[in-house]
């Protein structure tokens, strides 16, 4: 009688929406589950849950700041960067992602340092190296910047990064001096034909679509 009742109090607390089962793991995956649907305010929800039974689930930290920020509420993003940050201070990703915020805001020096934090930690770290650029750039330090871009793209094509590599070349166009613009487009050449083939394909394909 007493298993039975006590089976009872269970069956009526998980009816009444307090699950017996939910731990940060849960909600982590629950998280992932909703991100692969599609259901960014969903996953946004989870991984809250996720801090409110472990409030240095670092996992949960990362990824809402990174959400934060696609959505362009970097005072949202920010403050879980820092508290991933105090958790692992040696994740090199975490200050990029940090400094991207801050430059999405304009706040370019504090950009900076974060950028420098994680050149500190991985020198040959290809995007932070183009972030760096990036903000130099910014600042209409084009010297400066055109030499962190050169290296970013160096950096990314033998890292195999095609994308950090398209976007450092594309600024170095923007700030000289053209003679390493053409260095680093003659190494990148194939990404380059790479990425013109593409445009000619989603080019040809509108076409047929509107035909």
């Amino acid at each position: 009688m007493v298993k039975s009742a006590l089976f009872s109090l269970a069956v009526m607390i998980c009816l009444a929406g307090i699950s017996c089962k939910e731990t940060p793991e849960s909600w982590n995956k629950k998280a992932a589950q909703a991100f692969a649907a599609g259901n960014y305010r969903e996953t946004i929800r989870c991984y809250e849950q996720a801090i409110g039974f472990d409030p240095d689930n670092l996992i949960a930290h990362y990824f809402l700041g990174w959400l934060y920020q696609l959505e362009g509420k970097p005072d949202s993003a920010i403050p879980h960067y820092k508290k991933a940050i105090a958790l692992q201070p040696e994740r090199k990703e975490l200050y990029n992602r940090l400094g991207e915020t801050y430059l999405a805001q304009g706040k370019i020096d504090e950009a900076l340092a974060e950028f420098r934090k994680a050149l500190a930690r991985d020198a040959d770290f290809a995007a932070a190296r183009c972030n760096l650029g990036m903000a130099y750039k910014t600042l209409g330090k084009n010297t400066t910047a055109a030499q962190h871009l050169y290296e970013a793209g160096l950096l990314a094509f033998f890292h195999g990064d095609k994308n950090i590599a398209l976007r450092a070349y594309r600024a170095l166009e923007e700030t000289g001096p053209a003679r390493i613009v053409q260095e680093l487009g003659e190494l990148i050449e194939p990404i380059l034909e790479e990425e013109i083939k593409g445009e000619q394909h989603l080019y040809r394909g509108e076409g047929r679509e509107e035909g």
